[in-house]
């Protein structure tokens, strides 16, 4: 592990000191405001924009602050096509990988706070010494997977995450389960 870098668990990633929250839940509500639990489904297009835009502000401050590189050229192009020809996978579908602490992701999903904020939460895996790619492919990758969506989804309203990202990560999460496989 390296000196300095917490370990990677729900409590630390879940932790609100994490990343800076500094959207709308953080201000003083109007007293005339109604006593609900239910979500808002009246969001403009505009406060969503902005709140996408904070989370992005948000992952790229974690990102910088645990000194971690992100690589979003054509040598990430290139690794990441590497990556898919050995996972037998369509390179469309290597979006990133983590590397230590360095994120490699292709330039059309380097602003994707979804991409940007998994390939966060395994380099704090990597760090804490969680990933280990086996012989076998041992199951602690498909974990690690696994858990990090997890901790997304658990986060989504921190981190801006949409209700169909959250979808698609539980379909993610189950076939891995089912599987065995990432």
């Amino acid at each position: 592990m390296e000196a300095g870098r917490p370990p990677a668990s729900p409590e630390d990633l879940a932790d609100p000191n994490t990343s800076q929250n500094t959207g709308p839940a953080g201000k003083a509500e109007p007293d005339n405001r109604p006593d609900t639990t239910e979500p808002d489904t009246t969001a403009s297009d505009s406060t969503v924009a902005a709140d996408r835009q904070q989370a992005l502000q948000d992952v790229l401050a974690d990102i910088a602050r645990d000194g971690i590189e992100v690589r979003s050229d054509q040598e990430a192009d290139e690794y990441l096509n590497f990556c898919a020809r050995m996972q037998g996978i369509a390179p469309e579908d290597m979006h990133a990988v983590t590397l230590g602490d360095l994120i490699m992701i292709r330039p059309e999903h380097a602003t994707d706070v979804r991409i940007l904020r998994e390939e966060w939460i395994h380099t704090r895996q990597n760090a804490a010494g969680e990933v280990s790619a086996g012989a076998d492919g041992g199951g602690s990758i498909v974990d690690n997977e696994i858990e990090a969506r997890e901790m997304i989804i658990a986060n989504r309203d921190k981190w801006a995450i949409t209700d169909e990202e959250v979808e698609e990560m539980k379909r993610e999460i189950a076939q891995m389960r089912e599987t065995g496989r990432y």
